[in-house]
C-alpha cells in the first residue's frame, strides 16, 4: 500500500491534533491556557477536526469509521482522566461538544471528500466533470 503526500501530510495532522487535544485536556486547570471562545466551542472545534480529517482524507472507509471511533473514544476517555487531575473535572457539557464536533466533521469532512474527489476528477475547482466549464472550449462534450 502506497500513501500519498497528501495522506502523509494528513495523517501527520490529525496524529498533531491528536496530541494537542490531548495534552491540552490532561493538563492541570491552573494551566490551561485561556481560549478566545468558550469552552464549548473548543471542544466542539477541536473534535470537529479530528473527525473531518479522516473523513476527508481517508480513502477505505473502514478506516475512516474506525479514526472517527478513536476519536469519540478519545474524548470520553480524556473526559474521565480529567477526574483525577487537580482543577479539571468530568463535564457532560463538554462530552456533548465532543460528540457533536465529531458527528459535524463527519459532515464536513465527507463534503469536503466529495468535492475534491469532484475536483480531481475535472481537473477544475468547483466544476464536476460533465460541467461545461470543466472542457477547455466551455461547451458540454
Amino acid at each position: 500500500m502506497t500513501v500519498t503526500n497528501r495522506g502523509r501530510s494528513l495523517l501527520v495532522s490529525w496524529c498533531c491534533l491528536v496530541v494537542a487535544v490531548t495534552v491540552l485536556s490532561l493538563l492541570p486547570g491552573s494551566m490551561v491556557p485561556q481560549l478566545p471562545v468558550e469552552a464549548s466551542t473548543g471542544h466542539f472545534l477541536a473534535y470537529l477536526g479530528l473527525a473531518a480529517i479522516p473523513a476527508a482524507g481517508i480513502q477505505r472507509i473502514r478506516a475512516v469509521w474506525l479514526a472517527i471511533l478513536s476519536s469519540a473514544c478519545l474524548g470520553v476517555a480524556l473526559e474521565f482522566l480529567q477526574i483525577r487531575i487537580p482543577g479539571r473535572a468530568f463535564e457532560w457539557s463538554d462530552l456533548l461538544a465532543n460528540s457533536m464536533g465529531v458527528t459535524a466533521g463527519v459532515v464536513a469532512g465527507l463534503l469536503l471528500r466529495s468535492r475534491l474527489i469532484a475536483f480531481l476528477a475535472s481537473g477544475r475547482p468547483g466544476h464536476p466533470v460533465g460541467h461545461p466549464a470543466s472542457t477547455p472550449s466551455g461547451r458540454r462534450p
